[in-house]
């Protein structure tokens, strides 16, 4: 049987993407309000560019914080404006509207509590920057429903991996009390999620997909996929009938 889920938290359990394009836009008119030259939308967008190549500083000599706000006065500079206050507003308002904003999915609370009730573990893998995950999930309080919340920014502060390296997922397995053969993974990313499910040798992977669409070829291949974890309790009963299956054709 089943006896542990393992999520991956953005954009599985909360999309923060979406909550991102609110923040981008609350950028855009603070920027468009302080500075009647400033070009909205190109400022979002090569911050975006920015952000996208290095979000963080990978040896972390410089604060999450103050490492964005440069990147906001890089992105001022493309349209030659030097204003650093204004780079440190724009972070600033990015912060509190994404952290104000964030909230789990409709229904991932009464999913994961029934999980629970059926005696099923559940602990959250996230990767991503040890603070700002922490602070997302914090702004979610995601620390009432899931016990155990394992940040891949904080492995690799000890030298260790994230996704899809296999030991993140055996720390959860040994924090639960379970073995790779009763655990399954949920996560958004075949890459991360559904890669590191299979490098931990997982029970099964479920591709959290809203389009529906199939893989791409050469990508690794979930056992599972769904629109959104709110399906995750229909799926179950299948996982598990054919996990069954599978350990019974071993014996």
């Amino acid at each position: 049987p089943i006896k542990a889920v393992l999520f991956d938290f953005d954009d599985t359990l909360c999309i923060t993407s979406g909550f991102d394009k609110i923040a981008w836009d609350a950028c855009k008119d603070l920027a468009q309000e302080r500075l009647d030259k400033v070009d909205g939308q190109a400022l979002i967008n090569d911050f975006r560019e920015l952000f996208r190549a290095k979000p963080w500083d990978i040896e972390h000599k410089v604060e999450v914080t103050k490492w964005r706000a440069n990147l906001w006065l890089e992105a001022l500079g493309r349209q030659s404006i030097a204003d650093e206050p204004l780079s440190e507003a724009l972070q600033a308002c990015y912060d509190r509207v994404r952290y104000g904003s964030l909230a789990f999915l409709d229904g991932v609370e009464e999913t994961v509590r029934e999980l629970q009730k059926r005696g099923i573990a559940t602990c959250i893998i996230t990767n991503g920057h040890h603070r700002v995950q922490r602070d997302k999930l914090q702004a979610v309080n995601a620390y009432r429903l899931f016990e155990h919340i394992i940040v891949g920014g904080e492995e690799v502060l000890g030298g260790r991996r994230e996704k899809p390296d296999p030991a993140i997922f055996a720390k959860a397995l040994r924090y639960l009390g379970c073995q790779a053969g009763e655990a399954i993974h949920v996560g958004d990313s075949l890459s991360s999620d559904v890669q590191g499910g299979i490098n931990a040798g997982l029970a099964a992977t479920v591709w959290v997909n809203p389009s529906g669409s199939p893989p791409p070829p050469g990508k690794p291949q979930p056992t599972y996929t769904i629109a959104s974890v709110n399906e995750l309790l229909s799926l179950l009963n299948k996982i598990e009938q054919q996990v069954n299956e599978e350990q019974a054709d071993q014996i």
